[in-house]
């Protein structure tokens, strides 16, 4: 029978071989053979550390766009990918120590993970930005409530496309076969 967690204790997980640590639980046990289900806290967690990132994303690029303000393509570019990496960087501190703690190695392969899955959100937010950013000019609102509502899609799609990069490749907890 599996034990019942609330998720208020401590749990001795190993994490290496060898290698013990305290940390309180980011999945579920199902049955006694290893398999996990994930809760939905991890979502809730996920959205918490997402709504930071959005306030360094966007806070960033309106400090920029305040300080020199652009319609030019390649500016918008340069400075969504300055805003972009700082809120990455705080995304990979915080999801590796509290949304996927569980799962979480933090070693060059993990790190690795998360730079490509980075790049390809990078890709996705700009192509996004871009895009909304045309679109939206054709409405002739100010430039600011264009480039906000811009940016704003272009941190939903990447911010979907990065939770399941995170959970199923960069911070995926790894399969052991058991010989019978």
């Amino acid at each position: 029978m599996a034990s019942v967690l609330t998720g208020n204790e401590n749990l001795e997980v190993e994490m290496e071989p060898g290698v013990q640590k305290n940390r309180r639980p980011a999945v579920w046990p199902t049955s006694k053979k290893g398999t996990f289900k994930y809760y939905p806290g991890q979502i809730v967690q996920f959205l918490v550390v997402g709504g930071l990132n959005a306030v360094i994303d966007i806070g960033m690029l309106d400090l920029i766009l305040y300080l020199w303000p652009t319609t030019n393509d390649g500016l918008l570019i340069l400075f969504n990918t300055f805003a972009y990496t700082l809120a990455i960087l705080n995304s990979y501190v915080w999801n590796s120590r509290f949304t996927f703690r569980q799962h979480a190695r933090q070693d060059i392969r993990e790190k690795a993970y998360f730079l490509v899955q980075a790049g390809i959100s990078l890709l996705l937010s700009n192509l996004t930005f871009l895009t909304a950013f045309h679109e939206l000019t054709a409405w002739q609102l100010p430039n600011w409530v264009v480039q906000n509502a811009a940016k704003a899609l272009a941190m939903a799609v990447p911010s979907t496309a990065s939770f399941l990069f995170m959970k199923y490749w960069v911070f995926r907890r790894a399969t052991h076969k058991t010989e019978r």
